[in-house]
């Protein structure tokens, strides 16, 4: 139908445009922030705010410039004085609910400060005080940080991919869900966006709702992939418990909003490791119910690893340290690009789009992660518990992985992608004991023995359905085999006992054996052609000078 063909693309234009309403938003909101023109950091160990730069044609530069000193910190703006905490990316870094408030307020109090000419306090590195006046200016498009952008591009990308391959499947519930998540994402990713662009100050009560939908999203987020991995590939809870689960996490939120809860870190952190905890339990009990089902488990496998690399390297980069009470090594919207791999992996697993070319790659990548993950381990282990020179320390840690990880990296690959593999020998072997085979029912059974002994499928049987070339089906589940040797099309099913789907390497294997016995039965054919035309021959002969002898 015309119409059916034409949804996918009508939906994720929808899409396209929402992402780009919701970039032009945060920008319009980022660029009506006052703006001085200085490139401005926190600075935890002065607990002051750290001065880098100066934009040339922003309105402080010339001023400063008049002045003659270089800045090192900005102490107060308007009278308002000013710690590290007010350039800090996120609220929820802060111990206590108060601080949070005392952000809002200082940061009400600066905005308003900037509506005019604004005297600004601040000291050299000498520890020489100055202050000057600026006029604050409208922010320019080109002074948006790329972490801006980046944000907003990780959170569109999410969207989209949910919203493309909920288009494909309108009616599956678990695909539904996933985007759901897609959305959620991009609520806490753009919200994000545009308060940690803000130059120095942005008006508390905004900043305040900024984070509450930055809460919600990341929420939506967390709770629908909990529900994603309830439903699929194997349904294993009613909506009942959904609903339950979904309720649970609405009333945390609302303690969270409402500075109810313990700390910001316990209200907004904690919910963020419990539901990373239920989606890998949940991956685990689905693994094993269908451990029966190599479908399901190559899409379970494959979705695990995205799910497994994406929101590891988030909750280990940013969730784990705030809870713990350290400040994350990199910033929160570059560690949100991790989340882009989740929705990659599960568009893939989810749409069941050729999965038997990811199957292997899935152990691939989590080896290649895991390695990385080691070194860095093994580097800051050495640099910290044995206070070694850093350069020092990398060398070693290098050493040690290439060492220890990477021999017991080569062998669990090897047994967890233990599979017989067929030599050319092994195949040519097979293919000429089945076309020198007297009779054709002979030949038929050793075709079928040979394909036994490839790829060991559960089932093996005759298709009425004319095949000309080998191809995977069904996802993978099916291999079709053209006739040959005196053996009519087959199709095989379940590969390897059941335990995996065939893959492009099964599928030019039977090309070659295929190939190989065309070749042979051709040869064999021409060969009994001219054994017959010899034997006709030495008949004749025979006749000829025997009858003649004889009459």
């Amino acid at each position: 139908m015309p119409g059916a063909s034409t949804a996918p693309f009508r939906a994720t234009l929808a899409a396209a445009l929402l992402c780009a309403l919701i970039a032009v938003v945060a920008a319009a909101a980022v660029r009506a922030t006052p703006w001085l023109g200085l490139d401005l950091a926190p600075d935890p160990m002065a607990l002051r705010i750290k001065v880098l730069g100066a934009d040339a044609q922003g309105p402080a530069a010339p001023v400063l410039a008049a002045a003659g000193k270089t800045p090192a910190w900005l102490t107060a703006v308007g009278g308002v004085a000013l710690t590290d905490v007010d350039r800090i990316e996120e609220s929820d870094f802060l111990p206590t609910y108060a601080d949070v408030g005392a952000l809002f307020a200082r940061q009400n109090a600066v905005v308003e400060a900037l509506a005019a000419p604004v005297k600004l306090d601040f000291e050299t590195a000498a520890g020489e005080a100055f202050s000057v006046t600026v006029t604050p200016a409208k922010r320019p498009v080109r002074d948006l940080p790329a972490l801006f952008w980046l944000q907003l591009v990780f959170g569109a990308g999410a969207l989209l991919i949910g919203a493309w391959l909920w288009s494909l499947r309108p009616r599956d519930a678990a695909v539904l869900l996933f985007a759901l998540t897609g959305a959620g994402l991009l609520l806490s990713t753009a919200s994000a966006a545009i308060y940690s662009s803000r130059e120095l100050a942005i008006a508390g009560s905004v900043f305040r709702l900024l984070s509450a939908i930055n809460h919600i999203g990341a929420l939506i987020f967390g709770a629908g992939m909990v529900a994603v991995f309830a439903l699929y590939p194997k349904r294993l809870s009613g909506p009942r418990a959904l609903w339950l689960m979904g309720a649970a996490v609405a009333a945390w939120c609302a303690a969270d909003l409402s500075h109810l809860a313990f700390n910001p870190q316990i209200g907004s952190y904690l919910p963020v490791l419990v539901l990373t905890a239920a989606i890998f339990g949940l991956i685990g009990v689905q693994w094993w119910v269908n451990r029966a089902d190599p479908r399901a488990r190559a899409a379970l496998r494959w979705l695990g690893l995205s799910v497994f690399v994406g929101i590891s390297v988030y909750v280990l980069g940013n969730a784990t340290p705030v809870l713990l009470g350290e400040q994350p090594a990199l910033p929160q919207g570059l560690l949100l690009g991790s989340f882009l791999l989740i929705y990659v992996g599960l568009a893939l697993g989810l749409g069941r789009y050729r999965l038997f070319q990811l199957d292997q790659w899935a152990y691939r990548t989590v080896f290649y992660t895991a390695g990385a993950l080691a070194v860095l381990a093994a580097d800051a282990a050495l640099i910290f518990a044995l206070q070694i020179e850093r350069v020092a320390a990398l060398g070693v840690s290098l050493l040690l992985i290439g060492l220890v990880y990477l021999p017991l990296r080569d062998g669990l690959w090897r047994r967890l992608t233990a599979r017989r593999r067929t030599t050319p020998e092994d195949l040519f072997g097979g293919v000429m004991e089945t076309a020198l085979a007297g009779l054709s029912l002979d030949r038929e059974t050793r075709w079928r023995e040979l394909m036994t002994q490839l790829f060991d499928p559960l089932q093996m049987a005759p298709t009425e359905e004319p095949v000309t070339e080998p191809a995977i089906r069904d996802d993978g589940l099916e291999l079709a085999v053209p006739a040959t040797a005196a053996s009519p099309a087959l199709t095989l099913r379940f590969a390897r006992g059941g335990r995996s789907l065939f893959g492009a390497e099964d599928l030019a294997t039977v090309r070659q054996a295929v190939r190989l016995m065309a070749q042979a039965e051709a040869s064999r054919l021409a060969y009994e052609r001219g054994a017959s035309e010899e034997r006709r021959r030495i008949a004749q002969d025979l006749h000829d000078d025997v009858g003649a002898r004889l009459l």
